[in-house]
């Protein structure tokens, strides 16, 4: 098929019979954000940057005589290797299983280095399990998005303790914003900070002038601030207190 012919026939699919293009999928990274922008910070110390969430970074209490604390614990390189329903029906009676009541999944993270952690850690070539909340029926199902994390090559994790359970694992920090991509170069890009500063956009795009900044959209003011593992790794050592302001 000449490459005009081919050109016209992608279209005609593209629109299908209802004469409009389909709905972009979002993206795993859109998904996640969908659910960080109104939830991250709800428990936990906000970022103002990706190296303000440092495991060595410790955070005042949300409100006086509260103990400080750090956004993640640990901080590490790796891949997801394999992924497995979450919730109370899964495993009710193992141990080791998470006690979460609704949606989500539980990846297995391979862990090839740990940048930063405080208290210790995991250890390269151990795997944690990670908790993936429910990511709430924007396009994809929280399967679908476990498993596009299990295809990504090597990620960067900011790992926190997982909420809803009493047992052992973790989750991506800030309700899964803090993970990273690395490229094989060191790398590193934040596709979830990218697609919660995006939808902030749009939103105010939407509604100019009605916006309430602390309406659930804090998590757009987290700025990208390290683009590498090379100054991921500067940022590790002992705990500091929070930059004021």
């Amino acid at each position: 098929m000449r490459p005009a012919r081919a050109a016209v026939a992608a279209v005609i699919v593209a629109l299908g019979s209802s004469g409009c293009a389909a709905p972009a999928e979002p993206t795993w990274a859109e998904e996640l954000a969908a659910r960080s922008r109104s939830t991250a910070g709800a428990f936990s110390p906000m970022a103002a940057s990706v190296s303000d969430a440092m495991p060595r970074v410790v955070h005042p209490g949300a409100r006086p005589g509260e103990e400080t604390s750090s956004v993640s614990e640990v901080l590490v390189v790796g891949d997801f290797v394999d992924r497995e329903p979450a919730g109370a029906t899964a495993h009710p009676h193992d141990p080791d299983a998470f006690d979460v009541y609704s949606g989500g999944a539980v990846l297995r993270l391979r862990v090839d280095e740990v940048v930063d952690a405080d208290p210790a850690g995991p250890r390269p070539g151990e795997h944690v399990r990670v908790l993936l909340p429910a990511v709430g029926g924007n396009g994809l199902t929280d399967q679908d998005v476990a498993a596009r994390l299990v295809d990504l090559d090597r990620v960067v994790v900011f790992l926190a303790p997982a909420r809803l359970t009493e047992r052992d694992g973790y989750a991506i920090a800030l309700d899964g914003m803090l993970l990273g991509e690395v490229d094989p170069s060191g790398g590193v890009t934040w596709p979830v900070l990218e697609a919660v500063g995006e939808q902030y956009r749009e939103r105010v795009t939407a509604e100019p002038g009605g916006l309430d900044l602390g309406d659930g959209w804090g998590p757009a003011s987290v700025s990208v601030d390290v683009s590498s593992l090379t100054e991921l790794r500067s940022l590790a050592g002992p705990r500091a207190a929070a930059p004021a302001g």
